[in-house]
């Protein structure tokens, strides 16, 4: 056995632990006080970690104390796997049952795949818990690295994603999301047959945030033909339920995916715009987990009940 592995076994949780309050703290004295133990205590528990992984973990300076970037690096790891030490704790005060602490998007929470794969799941007997959390994407990711989350469902803008995050997860697709330009129900666009893309850009538009994801793919599709892309007089990076309220009382315009505006359509809420000449990327809705959490066996359970419903979601949709 290496010399280093017998440190490993030596490792506690309050070594692992030492790694986030050296990021919240840049002393090793306030680390003390608070910990309520003596700073040469502090200073060997750094020297277990570092010899346990046989790598400089913690720079030390007159100015202080500040993670490396193997330090960094572990405290990622470090912060995974205490979440999951708590999280088996939590699952085994509940008398063994799984808990599946699924990260999702507001859209994809009013998706009919997203129910109809949990009632399938329960319809086959399965025995789990399950939490559920929405955020937008940059912080559903960021709690999955933390082990704050077992998987996300979701879109993934994977140009803007660190190369260090994006190796560390596993993923899969499971279907693409139309998206679809809308309007009030009495816009003068509505009239017009056929409609051209830049004739769009003679009107005001509500959208999500530059650089977020949906924007994107709708400023490609102007892009492609040419045009300028739309200016947006309103950005919204809430739930997109707010963008059709703004939609439905102004005659501003907006892209969304279609999914959010199936039920406010039949309504009569809001209404689908088509020029003819626009073809708008669908966004493509993944499954993504940490690579380690792969094999856990109800993640794939619900993997494979969520693939098969967005599957005949699109069937259905053909047809």
């Amino acid at each position: 056995m290496q010399k280093h592995q017998l440190y490993i076994d030596r490792l506690r949780i309050r070594h692992l632990k030492l790694l986030e309050m050296i990021e919240s703290h840049d002393s090793l004295r306030t680390i003390a006080e608070v910990l309520n133990t003596s700073q040469p205590a502090l200073s060997q528990l750094v020297r277990d970690l570092e010899n346990a992984f046989a790598a400089s973990l913690v720079n030390r300076s007159a100015r202080g104390v500040s993670l490396t970037p193997a330090g960094r690096l572990a405290l990622q790891r470090v912060r995974q796997a205490v979440a999951a030490i708590d999280h088996l704790s939590e699952e085994l005060e509940v008398g063994n049952i799984p808990v599946l602490r699924i990260g999702t998007n507001p859209v994809l929470l009013h998706d009919e795949a997203f129910p109809t794969a949990f009632a399938n799941m329960y319809a086959e007997g399965a025995t789990l818990r399950y939490k559920i959390s929405s955020a937008r994407e940059r912080l559903m990711v960021q709690a999955l690295e933390d082990g704050e989350i077992d998987c996300y469902l979701g879109i993934v803008n994977w140009d803007k994603m660190p190369a260090q995050a994006a190796f560390n997860l596993s993923y899969e697709s499971l279907g693409r999301t139309p998206l679809t330009i809308i309007c009030n129900r009495d816009h003068p666009l509505l009239a017009r047959d056929p409609l051209m893309a830049s004739e769009l850009l003679e009107w005001q538009w509500a959208l999500q945030p530059d650089g977020s994801y949906h924007r994107n793919l709708l400023e490609n599709a102007f892009r492609s033909l040419d045009l300028q892309t739309p200016d947006p007089v309103v950005e919204v990076s809430a739930d997109p339920f707010a963008l059709v309220q703004i939609i439905a009382r102004t005659d501003m315009l907006s892209c969304i995916p279609d999914t959010t505006i199936a039920r406010l359509a039949s309504d009569g809420l809001v209404r689908r715009l088509s020029p003819s000449d626009l073809k708008i990327e669908a966004s493509n809705i993944q499954f993504v987990t940490l690579s380690q959490n792969r094999n856990f066996e109800p993640l794939n359970q619900l993997y494979g009940h969520l693939k098969a419903t967005f599957a005949g979601n699109a069937g259905k949709a053909r047809n």
